[in-house]
Protein backbone atom coordinates (compact mmCIF):
# COMPACT_ATOMS: atom_id res chain seq x y z
CA UNK A 1 0.00 0.00 0.00
CA UNK A 2 1.43 3.68 -0.90
CA UNK A 3 -0.16 6.96 0.94
CA UNK A 4 -0.55 9.54 -1.15
CA UNK A 5 -0.92 13.25 0.04
CA UNK A 6 -2.52 16.10 -1.54
CA UNK A 7 -3.04 19.43 -0.79
CA UNK A 8 -5.67 22.07 -1.89
CA UNK A 9 -6.99 25.29 -1.44
CA UNK A 10 -9.32 26.10 1.54
CA UNK A 11 -8.93 21.67 2.80
CA UNK A 12 -6.08 20.13 4.92
CA UNK A 13 -4.18 17.62 3.62
CA UNK A 14 -5.86 14.48 2.19
CA UNK A 15 -4.71 11.28 2.50
CA UNK A 16 -5.55 8.29 0.13
CA UNK A 17 -4.39 4.79 0.23
CA UNK A 18 -3.86 3.22 -2.58
CA UNK A 19 -2.84 -0.55 -3.89
CA UNK A 20 0.54 -0.03 -4.61
CA UNK A 21 1.69 -0.58 -8.60
CA UNK A 22 5.43 -0.66 -10.51
CA UNK A 23 5.82 2.77 -11.71
CA UNK A 24 8.07 4.90 -11.87
CA UNK A 25 8.36 8.22 -9.35
CA UNK A 26 7.24 10.81 -11.86
CA UNK A 27 4.08 9.18 -13.08
CA UNK A 28 3.42 8.14 -9.80
CA UNK A 29 3.09 11.86 -8.69
CA UNK A 30 1.27 12.92 -11.61
CA UNK A 31 -0.82 10.61 -13.11
CA UNK A 32 -2.29 8.76 -9.90
CA UNK A 33 -2.90 12.17 -7.80
CA UNK A 34 -4.84 13.35 -10.56
CA UNK A 35 -7.97 11.34 -10.33
CA UNK A 36 -8.00 12.01 -6.72
CA UNK A 37 -7.71 15.64 -6.65
CA UNK A 38 -10.34 15.95 -9.07
CA UNK A 39 -13.03 13.46 -6.61
CA UNK A 40 -11.74 15.48 -3.82
CA UNK A 41 -12.60 19.09 -5.92
CA UNK A 42 -15.77 17.12 -7.19
CA UNK A 43 -16.85 16.02 -3.69
CA UNK A 44 -16.15 19.23 -2.54
CA UNK A 45 -18.50 21.31 -5.51
CA UNK A 46 -21.14 19.34 -4.72
CA UNK A 47 -21.28 19.94 -0.95
CA UNK A 48 -20.91 23.50 -1.73
CA UNK A 49 -24.04 23.19 -4.17
CA UNK A 50 -25.86 21.65 -1.22
CA UNK A 51 -25.13 24.72 0.95
CA UNK A 52 -26.22 27.43 -1.32
CA UNK A 53 -29.65 25.24 -2.51
CA UNK A 54 -32.23 26.56 -0.33
CA UNK A 55 -35.78 24.99 -0.19
CA UNK A 56 -39.40 26.36 1.38
CA UNK A 57 -42.37 24.39 1.77
CA UNK A 58 -45.28 26.56 2.66
CA UNK A 59 -48.57 25.45 4.82
CA UNK A 60 -51.25 24.36 2.69
CA UNK A 61 -54.13 26.78 2.30
CA UNK A 62 -57.82 26.43 1.05
CA UNK A 63 -58.61 28.28 -2.09
CA UNK A 64 -61.98 28.08 -3.64
CA UNK A 65 -62.52 24.44 -3.96
CA UNK A 66 -58.80 23.70 -4.24
CA UNK A 67 -56.21 23.24 -1.17
CA UNK A 68 -52.94 25.00 -2.49
CA UNK A 69 -49.54 25.53 -0.89
CA UNK A 70 -46.68 27.86 -2.74
CA UNK A 71 -43.40 26.09 -2.70
CA UNK A 72 -39.44 27.47 -3.37
CA UNK A 73 -36.34 26.98 -4.40
CA UNK A 74 -33.57 29.26 -4.71
CA UNK A 75 -29.84 29.34 -5.31
CA UNK A 76 -30.16 25.74 -6.54
CA UNK A 77 -28.33 25.34 -10.00
CA UNK A 78 -30.70 23.66 -12.88
CA UNK A 79 -28.66 20.10 -11.69
CA UNK A 80 -31.32 20.03 -8.79
CA UNK A 81 -34.30 18.11 -9.56
CA UNK A 82 -36.80 19.26 -7.12
CA UNK A 83 -40.67 17.36 -6.35
CA UNK A 84 -43.17 18.74 -4.38
CA UNK A 85 -46.64 17.28 -3.21
CA UNK A 86 -49.47 17.37 -0.83
CA UNK A 87 -49.90 15.13 2.85
CA UNK A 88 -52.82 14.61 4.44
CA UNK A 89 -53.04 12.74 7.56
CA UNK A 90 -54.87 9.56 7.57
CA UNK A 91 -56.06 7.09 10.49
CA UNK A 92 -53.26 4.91 9.09
CA UNK A 93 -50.75 7.82 9.35
CA UNK A 94 -49.54 9.86 6.18
CA UNK A 95 -51.14 9.77 2.94
CA UNK A 96 -49.32 11.12 -0.57
CA UNK A 97 -51.73 13.00 -2.60
CA UNK A 98 -51.88 13.40 -6.37
CA UNK A 99 -51.00 17.37 -7.91
CA UNK A 100 -47.00 16.49 -7.63
CA UNK A 101 -44.82 19.15 -8.76
CA UNK A 102 -41.46 18.82 -10.78
CA UNK A 103 -38.72 21.73 -11.52
CA UNK A 104 -35.45 21.98 -11.65
CA UNK A 105 -33.12 24.66 -10.49
CA UNK A 106 -34.80 27.85 -8.57
CA UNK A 107 -38.26 28.61 -8.99
CA UNK A 108 -41.44 29.68 -7.34
CA UNK A 109 -44.26 27.02 -8.02
CA UNK A 110 -47.81 26.29 -6.35
CA UNK A 111 -48.95 22.78 -5.26
CA UNK A 112 -52.60 22.13 -5.63
CA UNK A 113 -55.67 19.09 -5.05
CA UNK A 114 -59.09 19.30 -5.26
CA UNK A 115 -60.78 19.78 -2.01
CA UNK A 116 -63.24 17.26 -1.15
CA UNK A 117 -66.46 18.06 -0.08
CA UNK A 118 -67.58 17.42 3.60
CA UNK A 119 -64.46 16.17 5.01
CA UNK A 120 -61.37 17.59 7.39
CA UNK A 121 -57.88 16.81 7.58
CA UNK A 122 -54.50 17.72 8.00
CA UNK A 123 -52.70 18.71 5.47
CA UNK A 124 -48.92 19.24 4.66
CA UNK A 125 -46.72 20.34 2.02
CA UNK A 126 -43.08 18.41 1.19
CA UNK A 127 -40.58 19.02 -1.44
CA UNK A 128 -37.95 16.61 -1.90
CA UNK A 129 -34.69 17.99 -3.62
CA UNK A 130 -31.84 15.76 -5.57
CA UNK A 131 -28.41 16.48 -6.99
CA UNK A 132 -26.23 13.47 -8.06
CA UNK A 133 -25.70 11.94 -4.39
CA UNK A 134 -27.11 14.67 -1.92
CA UNK A 135 -30.77 14.93 -1.12
CA UNK A 136 -32.61 17.70 0.95
CA UNK A 137 -35.92 17.78 1.67
CA UNK A 138 -38.19 19.80 4.50
CA UNK A 139 -41.71 20.23 5.59
CA UNK A 140 -44.45 22.76 6.32
CA UNK A 141 -46.23 22.80 9.42
CA UNK A 142 -49.66 20.87 9.47
CA UNK A 143 -52.80 22.69 8.69
CA UNK A 144 -56.01 21.50 9.64
CA UNK A 145 -58.53 22.17 6.26
CA UNK A 146 -62.17 22.01 6.03
CA UNK A 147 -63.76 21.68 2.89
CA UNK A 148 -67.70 22.48 2.54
Amino acid sequence: MKLYKLASAGMAAVAVVGIAQPVNAAARSSEQAVPVAGAVAAAATEAEAARRCNIVAGAPFKAGRRIKANVKSTGCNATWVHTASLWRHRAWGWQRLGGQQRWVGGKFKTVNIPCDRRTTYTYKTHILSKQGGSLLHTWSRPIRIRCS
